[in-house]
């Protein structure tokens, strides 16, 4: 039970910080002749087309798709596109060159809400992308 209790407590810890630091919703009124008000923040796009080959960035996190771990660690990018080509389910990948770990998805790379973003690790392939060669080497889009 001491167990149980220290959880609970260390939950609502992480909670309250959580929430201290979260902003309040503001109460004013918009105002429709407001310029600035009326201006959405600018937007990430989803990537699109088909096949999408070799683009870094991050899906969606809950997204529209499954996601499996076929592999976490050890794996070459052709193997990962070989595996997923044999596999009922899985219709694109991502692969981390630099840890060798390859994730399936059961939907087109467009289909999964990838945002482009070159600090990810993960490079994301379509079934159809020619994956026989050196991802350094792979066009993107």
């Amino acid at each position: 039970m001491k167990f149980i209790s220290l959880v609970l407590s260390a939950s609502v810890v992480a909670a309250r910080f959580w929430l201290r630091d979260t902003p309040a919703p503001s109460s004013d009124p918009i105002d429709p002749n407001d310029s600035e008000a009326q201006s959405p923040e600018p937007s990430q796009v989803y990537v699109t087309g088909f096949p999408i080959c070799n683009v870094s960035g991050f899906t969606e996190v809950p997204g529209r798709y499954i996601e499996t771990i076929f592999k976490d660690g050890g794996m070459t990018l052709p193997d990962c596109a070989d595996a997923c080509r044999t596999n009922d389910t899985c219709m694109s990948i991502a692969f981390a060159q630099l840890y060798g770990e390859c994730l399936f998805f059961d939907h087109s790379t467009e289909d999964v809400q990838l945002l482009e973003d070159d600090t990810s690790i993960f490079a994301h392939y379509d079934n159809e992308c020619d994956i026989d060669c050196d991802p350094e080497d792979e066009g993107t889009k």
